[in-house]
């Protein structure tokens, strides 16, 4: 009998539930087009630091501009500094008590700066003022699984799926809260109906090969490794997962 590395599984659905934040809300901006031009190349080639720093000096001029204030917060966010985020969210949510996008982006920095207990509250309060944002109910199961409480997780899973069926995004996070549980064949079935989705993307056929690999599967955990990532990165990945797959004497 297997036995299933759970520490490797703990690291999958931490960087898993990183995708429930997407998509953003952002609203429309009257930045002058020039700084636009370079934000827009800046995120284009991923370069968030960069983005940050455009904001931060637009930012210091309209600390109150909300077309200033949501992109900057988004960039620090996803140059992981998700602290200095929140420092600049607050003042705002606290005098903009039922601005969804400003209480989600919140709620994606607190999840992001490991306070998943604040992040619950802030979307409960989210869900209330919009009961049809899927993304919410989508980051609230990432929280609670964040804190253990998988039941709640799932429960808020399938709140998000009733408003987007089949969407991938919510079908991988559901599927990683279940591997959790130890439902690990009914995980591979999530993450398969997810992966068969077009708008699916890499990670979620990437999760799908270690859940795989967790079942004993290596050779379809291979095949799924090889679509997506360089050869190096796949080969590395491929002879990670035969190690998993294979059986402890």
């Amino acid at each position: 009998m297997r036995t299933r590395p759970l520490p490797l599984l703990t690291l999958l659905l931490a960087l898993a539930a990183c995708e429930a934040v997407d998509p953003d809300r952002l609203p429309s901006s009257a930045i002058d087009p020039t700084l636009r031009e370079a934000v827009a190349e800046a995120e284009q080639a991923q370069d968030y630091m960069a983005a940050a720093n455009y904001y931060r000096s637009l930012f210091e001029r309209n600390p109150t501009d909300l077309a200033v204030v949501l992109p900057y917060a988004r960039s620090l966010r996803l140059v992981g500094l998700c602290e200095e985020s929140l420092e600049v969210l607050t003042p705002l949510v606290e005098v903009n008590p039922k601005h969804t996008a400003l209480l989600f982006e919140m709620a994606k920095n607190q999840i992001g700066a490991a306070k998943p207990a604040e992040a619950v509250v802030t979307l409960k309060g989210l869900v209330g003022l919009d009961k049809r944002m899927w993304e919410a109910w989508s980051a609230l199961g990432v929280a609670h699984d964040y804190l253990g409480q998988n039941a709640e997780a799932q429960e808020s899973y399938l709140h998000a799926l009733a408003i987007a069926p089949e969407n991938p995004v919510v079908l991988n996070n559901l599927a990683l809260s279940q591997a959790r549980t130890g439902a690990l064949p009914i995980a591979i079935a999530t993450l398969e109906r997810a992966a068969k989705n077009p708008r699916a993307r890499a990670q979620v056929r990437q999760n799908l090969a270690m859940l795989l690999a967790l079942r004993g599967d290596s050779g379809a955990a291979e095949r799924l490794v090889r679509q997506d990532l360089p050869t190096d990165i796949a080969l590395r990945n491929a002879a990670i997962y035969r190690l998993i797959a294979k059986p402890n004497p």
